[in-house]
């Protein structure tokens, strides 16, 4: 695949109608875990039910392993995904399987790093019920969103549900006469939560505090229940102060709207956008910054002037068949993004689908990687020496991670400007199996990775 000058690399993969990738995440050692869906394989392309994907790649593009998480050809749709304090990841959605013919039940399925299923939960309240985005706690238990069935209807209304973190429900909470969908949710400092939603008329939004115990505190509409603009709320933010923000889209005059609110939902403050080319927005968790997703799949981040500048890809940089639906900021300071290429824009047949930028989103030699060495690799006897051939004073922190992600070394040097400095790294003292180490070396304004390879004693 030809690559843009700002792209380290992409890949794209399967042949299942309408596969896509909406969740990533980095782990400690520069992998990625990577969340979607896509057609059953048990079938021919279009003819199997969706099923949830999960894979995990290196932080070269490799796939390591990949699996469907959930029934075989029972229709599982994704809703949410959180990783959990203990480097875990919980997945919230709906499923069709080991249910009566024609239900819906929420799903939830708790994984490790390495694809194995900690355990599966289903809830149900109706006929249809699904699952939508989900938060871990500050007890260490998990609040998700859903659209809850009224029992002896085909009708569904807003719920909560609270689980431990062994999948056991704590409470819920279906509010019948609340109309809409609820999107997002985030925990206040006093336990409670804001739940962010929209409504079935105009997709007209609300937003709402919740107490710790999932009951409503009070519920309030921006821009009123009828005769009003059509609106779609898109980030969902919580401040320390006890403040919080939402970013809603509206149509047709203004394209953006940015509310801050105080602690009983009364606006502070509103900023309007105008620019057309900025779709869809989301929060990076990190940083707490807005991002946007434009139409050329660019990612545009609003700086404290309150301008969106775009930071990755390029004008011109063929869009035409590619999607991207979220992007993240990774460790060496670059950004990866999850979405779908459509090869058949007729039938919208697509694959999964992900490309990696480098910091400026422009791809240039690094100095500081050129200046890392590991020798020998592969090594015979687990003895590797690393040297650094740095261009200006600088401490070098040193992590040797094992390839399912657990850190093995860790050390710091200081290597002084224009001079050559060795480090002997001893691997087999930290364990007796050969195999593959990812190591990570990190200065005050770089990051580099690299694969070492020790040789199995007989």
């Amino acid at each position: 695949m030809a690559q843009t000058q700002s792209m380290l690399f992409e890949k794209w993969w399967g042949n299942n109608d309408g596969s896509l990738l909406y969740y990533a995440n980095e782990l400690p050692n520069g992998d990625f875990i990577l969340v979607g869906g896509r057609k059953s394989t048990l079938y021919p392309p279009g003819q199997g039910a969706w099923e949830n994907y999960v894979c995990r790649i290196d932080f070269s593009g490799n796939i390591i392993w990949e699996k469907e998480v959930g029934f075989p050809n029972a229709q599982d749709y994704g809703g949410g995904v959180v990783r959990t304090s203990w480097n875990t990841y919980l997945l919230v959605g709906t499923t069709m399987g080991d249910t009566l013919p024609g239900y819906r039940n929420v799903a939830v399925r708790h994984i490790d790093a390495d694809g194995n299923i900690l355990f599966e939960r289903y809830f149900t309240s109706g006929i249809w019920n699904e699952g939508g985005s989900v938060i871990e706690t500050n007890d260490s238990c998990f609040v998700m969103l859903c659209y809850l069935g009224i029992p002896s209807t085909f009708n569904q209304a807003p719920g909560m549900i609270k689980i431990d973190r062994y999948g056991n429900e704590i409470w819920r909470h279906r509010q019948d006469s609340l109309e809409g969908a609820p999107y997002f949710i985030k925990q206040t400092s006093d336990s409670g939560f804001i739940v962010v939603g929209g409504q079935t008329t105009y997709n007209n939004s609300y937003y709402a505090k919740y107490k710790s115990d999932g009951n409503m505190d009070w519920i309030k509409y921006p821009f009123g229940l009828v005769d009003t603009i059509p609106n779609n709320p898109s980030v969902l933010r919580v401040n320390q102060d006890g403040t919080f923000d939402i970013y809603y889209g509206t149509y047709p005059t203004i394209y953006g709207l940015f509310k801050h609110y105080d602690s009983q939902g009364n606006c502070l403050t509103t900023q309007e956008y105008y620019d057309p080319f900025l779709t869809f927005f989301s929060c990076n968790n990190s940083d707490s910054a807005i991002w946007s997703i434009s139409t050329n799949t660019a990612l545009n981040i609003l700086e404290d002037d309150n301008v969106f500048r775009k930071k990755i890809g390029l004008e011109g940089w063929d869009t035409l068949n590619k999607g991207i639906f979220s992007y993240i900021k990774t460790s060496d300071g670059g950004y990866l993004g999850v979405g779908q290429y459509i090869y058949d824009p007729q039938n919208v047949e697509s694959q999964l689908y992900f490309v990696k930028f480098s910091s400026d989103a422009r791809y240039q030699p690094d100095q500081f990687s050129e200046s890392v060495n590991a020798y020998p690799n592969p090594a015979t006897d687990g003895n590797i020496t690393l040297t650094f051939d740095m261009k200006k004073d600088d401490d070098v922190k040193v992590d040797v991670f094992s390839a399912d992600g657990k850190l093995i070394y860790s050390n710091s040097i200081f290597c002084p400007a224009n001079s050559h400095t060795e480090l002997s790294v001893r691997l087999y003292e930290i364990s007796a199996n050969g195999g593959m180490y990812i190591l990570q070396a990190k200065t005050s304004d770089a990051v580099i990775r690299k694969k070492l390879v020790v040789m199995r004693q007989n």
